[in-house]
């Protein structure tokens, strides 16, 4: 009686703790409207990989490539993000080289989007583009 007593006390912890880190991780999700055909990547970014965002496209663990359906949508989810604050930037690839195309002046030369807005003159600022990941966030469109 007193080992299952044990077994169960551990098991309960067990599960207690995985719910804990369970909660530390969001998803977040939504829609890219393109409507040429290339590939669009995705890149959900935080303070630390924003700043060379548009030198190492596509960069690290929280990029997707998604392809717009024939009505011009592409969906995207990332999983296992942890909280904190981010931006999501996306880009057309639209000769499928596979990296954002800059001229020699480093100017972006091919479609870019950000979630919360599209700046004029290209002057992106972290400060202005994030938001905070502290629960799942779906819905989100870019257009």
């Amino acid at each position: 009686m007193k080992r299952i007593l044990v077994l169960c006390s551990t098991a309960v912890a067990l599960l207690g703790v995985s719910l804990v880190f369970a909660e530390d991780k969001c998803t977040v999700s939504g829609d890219v409207t393109y409507s040429r055909e290339a590939n669009v990547y995705v890149c959900l970014h935080n303070q630390q990989t924003y700043p060379e965002w548009n030198r190492k496209l596509p960069p690290g663990s929280f990029t997707q490539t998604v392809k717009a359906t024939p009505s011009g949508k592409a969906s995207f989810t990332f999983t296992d993000v942890p909280k904190g604050e981010y931006l999501i930037v996306a880009f057309a690839d639209e000769n499928g080289n596979g990296k954002l195309d800059l001229d020699t002046w480093g100017f972006v030369q091919e479609p870019v989007w950000f979630f919360k807005q599209n700046p004029m003159g290209g002057n992106v600022n972290w400060y202005d583009q994030k938001f905070e990941v502290d629960k799942n966030m779906t819905g989100i469109i870019m257009k």
